[in-house]
């Protein structure tokens, strides 16, 4: 049975794992919103990404063994940290595609904690030239750096929660919203979703869609969001509902709206949620 949304958000918050040298048991919520390709500009972000890598890999300031990373190797071709600290033995699993992706707001719970505990190895044991990553003192406390740099986009989390939770749904890793076109019945043949029109059908696991605006793609806004239930008896035209969902403003949370069915404009919107309209309600099959 699929987990509920909220259910499944609460793995992000917190999340558990064994830390490295004596630490024992570390929690660490997902708490910020975070969206983009990490790689693109000239961002702080990219510059922790960057150096976290070249610490992990053995490369730049750190190659041949400098600034800290003689203690561990990092092998790519089976994706394995190996140090002495790491516990509670001394190797770790973790795709570095896992990493980049930690840091663009996309992610499984798992696949996030793989992450962060490099993160955690990398700020107990890389000699940081903070300079080189603007920051005005060390970050030592791994929920500060988590809250800088990894965090969860819209995307990222229905994405993980259709793949865990529904694997028939053929999203693996991210769901892209740009194009939700191709994942509706009635839109491209082999469709694993399905388009929800009547309010009165409804109801927990659906998703709702607001696409890029093609037209005018620096101002688009883009959302998607999970069900978590439905309040109350809905009618013909609205239905009151609960929703999981990763926003600009609150990261991972929860929020109650009604959804409003109106005519389609021009943009081929179907519904209303506060005062954005949306693309279309879709219901993996």
């Amino acid at each position: 049975m699929a987990e509920r949304p909220l259910a499944y958000m609460s793995r992000y918050k917190p999340m558990q794992f064994s830390g490295c040298d004596a630490q024992g048991q570390k929690y660490v919520h997902l708490n910020t919103y975070i969206s983009g390709d990490v790689m693109a500009g000239q961002s702080f972000a990219q510059k922790a990404y960057l150096d976290l890598k070249h610490f992990i890999h053995g490369t730049g300031r750190y190659a041949g063994d400098k600034n800290g990373a003689a203690a561990h190797k990092y092998f790519t071709d089976t994706e394995f940290l190996v140090a002495p600290a790491i516990k509670p033995v001394p190797f770790h699993y973790c795709p570095w595609d896992d990493v980049r992706q930690a840091f663009q707001g996309k992610g499984t719970p798992n696949r996030f904690t793989r992450a962060i505990k490099l993160c955690d190895y990398y700020l107990r044991h890389a000699e940081i030239d903070i300079t080189k990553l603007g920051w005005g003192r060390r970050v030592t406390d791994l929920q500060e750096y988590v809250n800088y740099y990894i965090g969860m986009d819209c995307n990222g989390f229905v994405g993980a929660f259709l793949e865990e939770n529904f694997p028939g749904s053929g999203v693996a890793r991210n769901i892209d919203i740009d194009s939700t076109g191709k994942y509706y019945a009635d839109h491209a043949s082999g469709s694993h979703f399905t388009r929800i029109d009547d309010p009165k059908l409804i109801k927990r696991y659906d998703i709702l869609v607001r696409r890029k605006v093609s037209s005018d793609p620096a101002k688009a806004t883009r959302h998607i969001a999970l069900v978590e239930d439905v309040l109350g008896a809905a009618t013909s035209t609205s239905v009151r509902v609960l929703l999981a969902e990763s926003t600009g403003g609150s990261g991972l949370s929860s929020r109650t709206e009604n959804l409003v069915k109106i005519t389609k404009n021009s943009r081929d919107r179907h519904w209303k949620l506060g005062d954005r309209e949306y693309d279309a309600v879709i219901r993996s099959k």
